[in-house]
């Protein structure tokens, strides 16, 4: 109920005098996405056709989106899922299986949750200033990478969860929004800061950690590192580099001699939290 207010009234749904009398209390009620898409059809009801500004169900429902919704609710709100996925993602095969299947054996889950999702953040140091990347488009990240399902109730944990190929484009947009500098930026960034040129790391995914282990690193960010922000570079070279940090941060988390050896203890590890998912990783 906090949350239909919330948005009718950042959205001018309300009239000036709409709101007096409205308290909300204890009370809590969570919409599902049907429910939610049959209260702005009552709510355009209410607003159009009762007050005589039309007498049809669905220019209602448009007049609501035309002149109320859309004209006010923030710009995140309007962005196509698959603007994304036709554009920037599908052109690049991405191998995260170790991570997805290492956070989802946690429980006995099919899928990988919002649970699975912020241990996962955790673990690999993706949130937080050094990175840019805050809870809440994290959090925005994982509902855009989720499938839509035909029956929300009878799918429950299908709907509010990710699938692998999911969890990929999930990533795929954490590392969009992240917009790790080039290598040769990374370098002169850690020179900068007083390091020996004969220091710095030469293995790429060091390099990206030591870098965003530098105390300015949250005061320069990219301009295309934002929600609204025009991409610059191609989508993989974003990714490898955000890869690259999360496999660094692993090793040394896994003691991992190399990414292959890493990624064979998280899959052990995985086995033996959960023994049935044996079969699925094989």
């Amino acid at each position: 109920m906090t949350e239909w207010l919330f948005f009718c009234t950042e959205s001018k749904a309300f009239d000036k005098t709409a709101k007096k009398g409205i308290t909300v209390g204890d009370v809590q009620v969570i919409l599902d996405l049907f429910e939610f898409y049959e209260a702005l059809v009552r709510f355009a009801f209410g607003k159009f056709i009762n007050h005589k500004g039309t007498d049809d169900a669905s220019d209602a429902v448009l007049m609501l989106l035309d002149q109320v919704l859309i004209p006010n609710v923030p710009p995140a709100a309007l962005l196509d899922p698959n603007e994304f996925r036709r554009n920037r993602m599908y052109n690049e095969s991405m191998d995260l299986v170790a991570l997805y299947y290492l956070y989802k054996a946690k429980n006995r889950s099919k899928y990988f949750d919002m649970e699975h999702y912020k241990s996962m953040l955790t673990a690999t140091c993706l949130l937080g200033k050094h990175t840019g990347i805050e809870v809440h488009t994290a959090k925005l990240a994982f509902i855009w990478s989720k499938l839509v399902v035909s029956d929300e109730l009878g799918q429950r944990e299908r709907a509010n969860s990710l699938g692998f190929f999911d969890f990929v484009e999930a990533m795929a947009r954490l590392a969009d929004l992240m917009s790790s500098p080039t290598i040769e930026e990374v370098t002169e960034a850690l020179t900068d800061s007083g390091m020996d040129a004969a220091e710095v790391p030469q293995n790429m995914g060091t390099c990206y950690l030591a870098y965003y282990q530098l105390p300015h690193r949250e005061k320069s960010r990219r301009a295309s590192a934002t929600l609204m922000g025009p991409p610059t570079r191609p989508l993989a070279e974003k990714f490898g580099a955000m890869m690259s940090y999360v496999a660094a941060v692993l090793k040394e988390e896994w003691a991992g001699k190399t990414h292959m050896q890493t990624a064979a203890n998280m899959l052990k590890a995985a086995k033996n939290l959960h023994p049935a998912m044996e079969r699925e990783i094989s």
